[in-house]
């Protein structure tokens, strides 16, 4: 069966918009690769749900969930996909010695104590909650990340909306990650 009629039948079978998602999906696949490698975790299943947040690992189940409106745009889907890689690798830095020589021994503490709060998902719509949850240092830290590794190995250039936020994930890029 050739390439064109597959697409077709998908399309006829789930719809148009499902087909896009899969593509998408298709194309983070080799960074999936390249991403573990580097951060030395397993790869783990990612799917797309209707999500209020942009994406969510679940450390439990081991998969990653990106929102159907992430997929519409590469450097959306990338970043968001790079950002919950990071959370597995902060998640088993906490669980196992493997990977403590990467981390910084003060940032790993802080990391752990954060665990229970990082794996409950957050209320987007409670602005308090919010400010507490891009506070902790996980969650810096995998802004901080996907920003310095999408720029550092595939060209794309990212800046958080809120441009104080920003700034403090570029100190932080200088200080734990841009060695």
């Amino acid at each position: 069966m050739d390439k064109e009629k597959i697409k077709e039948d998908f399309i006829n079978a789930f719809g148009h918009e499902k087909w896009d998602e899969e593509e998408m999906l298709e194309r983070l696949i080799p960074i999936h690769k390249e991403l573990a490698e580097y951060l030395n975790v397993p790869m783990i299943p990612v799917v797309v749900e209707d999500i209020e947040e942009d994406s969510r690992f679940y450390f439990k189940e081991q998969f990653i969930v990106i929102s159907k409106r992430m997929l519409k745009d590469f450097n959306d889907a990338v970043k968001s996909f790079v950002h919950e890689v990071r959370h597995e690798f902060q998640i088993l830095c906490c669980i196992t010695d493997k990977y403590d020589n990467k981390v910084n021994p003060k940032l790993l503490l802080q990391w752990m104590n954060e665990i229970p709060y990082i794996l409950t998902p957050v209320n987007i719509q409670d602005e308090n909650s919010m400010n507490k949850y891009y506070a902790m240092s996980l969650e810096l830290d995998a802004h901080a990340f996907s920003k310095w590794y999408l720029k550092k190995y595939l060209g794309i250039e990212t800046h958080f909306p809120n441009k104080d936020y920003d700034k403090i994930i570029d100190k932080y890029i200088e200080k734990y990650i841009n060695k």
